[in-house]
């Protein structure tokens, strides 16, 4: 039967809901109260003061009730009132002198707990327990601590792939925050890469990389988001176009030249196969045949043992190599002698051989080299095991020193991270971001393109000197200088010298770099553009602090060293 006026309900259906109405109406009144709290999470600022309140309804006294405030285990709680005070044996140790009950409205069922310096580890859920006799009810307060970290810091790192690399990194981000790169109009760009860790504070550092291959977005900025209240910080970037890497003109020509050889080789390959196979079939005498097979058959045996013997000897000095890096190939010039030399050592052993062995191991001997590339730049290689060192050139006294607008702004674009401070106030124009050398290996160039006069290098701070010497007595100079079309090198710690060698240069380098090994005792001057090595200091052990040096100047016409 259907009720009348009601159609399509059953009696079942119609008296669930008063069934549970009923369930929830005795339950509350057996228990006599229950406990209420707030609907939306409390937000705090993390290092801020948290206060989570829980109400009893109906309204009562809950002075003379056992109170308990914990997360997800009962116990240790995160702080316990009962008998009318706090009760500090059960609490848990991250809580001791941070927590207390704010008792205003403990009269009329109102309570609410004070959290101190919230951390990061105070996120999330908490249960607040009222008990009076055997009547026990409790709330879940949800708290959502917020961490602003650290503008971003936005810089470049570099070419790479046609563009250039930009990393953004900030600290003391919680929860894990959101990164984001747009260009100038606000288009959402692709991050390459991004990384977040934790510190032991529970907070967040985010690094994420972007490669802009467009050089006419100009502004790129990064913008860092907080989940929970929604709040960013941004940094942005400005991106000249002269910073992206143009291609060569002889990398455009060989690119369209390699395919048109590789098609003639393969012309030729074939039109050689056809006149041999004409030729083979014109050869029908069996003795011949059969002495050719027994020929090809010792060769190849002989070849194969001659294979074997010299992969087994590159694999050896493959290894050795690897081993040792800074053994091989300790400059570029003696690395390509050494290939040359090898070369035609192996040519002499070979010609002892029949001439298909010979033709053969000669071919995988220029193969192997060709693949490990011996004959590569030796500065680019050897900056894989050195580590880039963050220094900043000073332009001011190079804009008074050089009025030609072009040239300085050359200057300014090929150089990286460049300012205007002078920090040192030495005439030194170069500083170090960074803290000074006491080990390791590191690496900077230096543009000194169309400078008539400079002096570039080092100079160490001694810790050996008496408190009463100057603070120029107290640093020796390891440096390469130039002036008109004359090199020279010097050691000296003012006024002194101990070294003053003239050098012999051919082409004015336009960017040099220089290599330091603090544990070697090395300093190296490599001319970037020809890819040659210039001079090291290997002589004197490094006892002090070291600095990168550059001054517009000879030694002799500056107050450092009195050079006559």
């Amino acid at each position: 039967m259907k009720m009348v006026g009601s159609p399509g309900y059953s009696p079942a259906g119609f008296l669930l809901p008063l069934l549970l109405l009923e369930v929830s109406t005795w339950y509350s009144a057996v228990s006599g109260f229950s406990v209420k709290g707030p609907v939306e999470p409390i937000m705090v600022l993390l290092g801020a003061n948290a206060t989570l309140p829980c109400q009893l309804s109906p309204e009562q006294s809950a002075a003379d009730m056992h109170i308990r405030w914990y997360r997800t285990q009962f116990s240790p709680a995160v702080f316990v009132y009962q008998n009318g005070q706090e009760q500090g044996g059960e609490q848990m140790l991250e809580y001791h002198g941070r927590t207390e009950l704010v008792r205003d409205s403990i009269n009329r069922g109102g309570v609410a707990l004070l959290i101190q310096h919230v951390r990061a580890s105070d996120h999330g859920q908490y249960q607040c327990h009222f008990k009076d006799g055997q009547s026990s009810q409790e709330a879940i307060v949800e708290l959502h601590v917020i961490g602003l970290g650290s503008v971003p810091h936005v810089h470049m790192m570099g070419p790479e792939d046609g563009g250039i690399r930009v990393l953004c990194s900030s600290d003391g981000w919680f929860p894990k925050p959101k990164v984001q790169w747009n260009d100038m109009l606000g288009v959402n760009l692709q991050s390459l890469s991004e990384s977040q860790t934790q510190d032991e504070d529970g907070l967040f550092h985010v690094e994420a990389s972007l490669v802009v291959m467009d050089s006419s977005l100009g502004n790129v900025t990064c913008s860092i988001q907080n989940p929970l209240s929604g709040q960013e910080k941004v940094s942005c970037i400005f991106l000249p176009e002269p910073f992206f890497p143009k291609m060569d003109p002889w990398k455009a020509a060989l690119a369209g030249t390699v395919p048109v050889l590789m098609l003639l080789l393969i012309g030729i390959s074939y039109t050689g196969w056809r006149e041999h196979q004409a030729k083979e079939k014109e050869v029908k005498k069996k003795k011949r045949e059969l002495n050719e097979r027994d020929q090809m058959k010792n060769e190849k045996e002989m070849a194969q043992k001659a294979t074997e013997k010299l992969k087994a000897e590159l694999e050896q000095r493959k290894a050795l190599y690897l081993e040792d890096w800074k053994k091989a190939l300790l400059y570029p010039v003696s690395g390509h002698c050494r290939v040359q030399r090898a070369q035609r050592r192996r040519k002499r052993e070979l010609r002892r051989d029949r001439k298909g062995s010979v033709s053969l191991l000669f071919i995988l001997w220029a193969c192997f080299h060709h693949r490990f590339n011996l004959n590569c730049s030796f500065s680019d290689w050897r900056k894989k095991h050195f580590q880039c060192a963050n220094v900043t050139v000073n332009m001011e006294i190079f804009h008074q020193n050089n009025s030609d607008s072009e040239r300085n702004e050359n200057f300014r674009v090929e150089t990286q991270d460049l300012s205007l401070s002078d920090k040192q106030g030495d005439c030194n124009l170069i500083t170090l971001n960074q803290e000074d050398f006491t080990s390791g290996k590191h690496y900077w160039e230096v543009n000194i393109k169309d400078i008539d006069e400079w002096t570039l290098g080092v100079y160490e701070k001694l810790t050996d000197k008496s408190e009463l010497s100057t603070d120029l007595q107290n640093k020796k100079f390891r440096v390469l200088e130039k002036k008109g079309s004359e090199y020279r090198t010097l050691t000296c710690c003012p006024p002194n010298i101990s070294q003053d060698d003239c050098l012999q240069i051919g082409k004015c380098p336009q960017k040099i770099v220089i290599f330091l090994d603090y544990e070697d005792n090395d300093i190296s001057f490599y001319d970037m553009t020809e890819g040659t090595h210039i001079f090291s200091f290997t002589q004197t052990n490094f006892s002090g602090s070291v600095y990168p040096y550059f001054n517009l100047k000879c030694m002799e016409h500056s107050h450092l060293c009195n050079i006559k």
